[in-house]
């Protein structure tokens, strides 16, 4: 019976966890623009405080902006950015743009109803600018540096539990000296 119960759990999780997987799709019609968007995602998520500074430099973005699409919407950190090159590139409000995004469409039929054609010129324009506007280098580093402060961050830990495993030992030391 545990048995069966562990294993319907771990079938359950794994139907679970692809959805949520599944879920995040870009859909632009553009491989280099939808690869960029899933860089994006990632560099977002290993540091929100450096991709929130990056979009208000790049589009003016708000602080309550931000927090409304990230975290009361609960949108992809790459669906924003996104959201801010159309943005730019067609002269409509973001938020317009994000209800169409909310409505399922994907970026590239979004581009569509907003005149931006399949290798038009403005889709090159808008292109060229959602690859250039967070460049590779500085996710790269943010990666690295995230990846970097968390081993620090373990051995800090590790260095930590040994020190006070020593304290512990001393004072057992103590204590049998003591009693002895």
């Amino acid at each position: 019976m545990k048995t069966f119960i562990a294993f319907w759990f771990l079938t359950i999780s794994f139907f679970l966890y692809a959805q949520e997987t599944v879920k995040i799709t870009f859909d632009t019609g553009d491989k280099d623009i939808n690869t960029h968007l899933y860089e994006v995602n990632e560099y977002a998520i290993s540091n929100m405080d450096l991709f929130r500074k990056d979009l208000n430099e790049k589009f003016g973005a708000t602080k309550e902006d931000l927090d409304r699409y990230l975290v009361k919407e609960r949108r992809q950190p790459a669906d924003v950015y996104y959201g801010y090159n159309l943005s730019r590139s067609t002269g409509k409000s973001l938020p317009t743009i994000m209800k169409m995004r909310s409505d399922k469409n994907g970026w590239g039929a979004i581009a569509k109803d907003l005149g931006i054609k399949p290798g038009s010129e403005q889709f090159h324009a808008l292109k060229d600018n959602s690859l250039k506007k967070i460049d590779k280098d500085k996710m790269n580093k943010a990666k690295t540096n995230n990846s970097k402060n968390s081993k620090d961050d373990k051995s800090k830990d590790t260095q930590k539990n040994k020190n006070s495993t020593d304290d512990i030992k001393k004072s057992d030391d103590k204590t049998n000296s003591k009693n002895k």
